[in-house]
């Protein structure tokens, strides 16, 4: 059985894009997942995607429940070589606000994407992960 991955845009407006993912751990680790596709949202905006989508905050959680390895998640701007947005550790509430020094920016340069992808180390059965994503498409 395999992971189950639920992931919605709850919101979808020129300055902001809320994305809602869940995620209950079963069996394999997420690499890359593309949690915030730039070219769709753009799409959907009727925009010209510019690739440089910045994060303007996050709420999350990762519960795990192994006592071997924490778990965590990690953010990150899709590229060529990806660039580390966040690292969402075990058992901690994830609650940051960006705005006030202007968003976290798409740093990415060569083959960026725009992408916001997810990457999960260390789950085991039982894990879950709730993120709620405010994203500036611009």
């Amino acid at each position: 059985m395999a992971n189950t991955v639920t992931n919605t845009r709850i919101f979808c407006g020129t300055s902001r894009v809320i994305q809602y993912v869940t995620i209950a751990y079963v069996d394999a680790q997420e690499t890359d997942l593309v949690i915030y596709d730039s070219s769709a949202v753009a799409t959907v905006l009727g925009l010209t995607d510019t690739l440089h989508s910045k994060i303007n905050s996050i709420y999350a959680t990762v519960n795990g429940i192994s006592t071997a390895a924490l778990p965590q998640v990690k953010l990150e701007f899709d590229a060529t070589t990806d660039v580390l947005a966040l690292n969402i550790p075990a058992n901690t509430l994830v609650k940051n606000d960006f705005r006030p020094i202007g968003g976290l920016n798409n740093t990415a340069g060569t083959g960026i994407t725009g992408d916001i992808t997810l990457t999960t180390l260390g789950l085991v059965t039982g894990d879950t992960l709730v993120l709620i994503l405010d994203v500036d498409p611009r």
